[in-house]
């Protein structure tokens, strides 16, 4: 996935397009990955904030980790991508709702299942969704 990103004949519009999931229908989202939302999905947190690479696995995927096992995810936190986003366009899912989350009604801090964001036990999660273009699936770009 890194390669496909970091490839030097995408266009900045390919490239959020593969980061985003604006292009998941209502219906499947509740079935889908998006747990808080359409949006680029991460964290504040520096690599060097996890003890492994397996805790950034647990920090980002815990929702749907226990299906598939870690070593499913390891690919995908192999790589950091630093992204400069107005605070408008970011979401701190624990303190503030997506619209989605808005939708759901189940409160800042979980998802649109109603499931929380931190359980009792396990170590607190730093989870933010990036939504880019507004309401609209247009992405804007300095």
């Amino acid at each position: 996935a890194f390669e496909v990103i970091t490839h030097p004949a995408k266009e900045t519009m390919d490239i959020w397009h593969l980061l985003d999931s604006y292009s998941i229908s209502e219906e499947r989202q509740k079935k889908s990955n998006a747990l808080y939302g359409r949006g680029v999905y991460g964290t504040i947190k520096s690599p060097s904030d996890f003890s492994s690479w397996r805790d950034i696995v647990d920090n980002n995927f815990r929702d749907i980790l226990e299906c598939d096992g870690p070593d499913e995810y390891e690919e995908m936190v192999k790589y950091c991508l630093p992204l400069l986003v107005s605070e408008s366009d970011a979401y701190e899912v624990s303190v503030r709702e997506t619209p989605e989350m808005k939708q759901f009604k189940h409160g800042p801090g979980k998802n649109i299942n109603g499931e929380s964001l931190n359980q009792p036990g396990k170590p607190q999660r730093d989870l933010w969704v990036v939504r880019v273009g507004g309401g609209d699936t247009a992405v804007e770009n300095a």
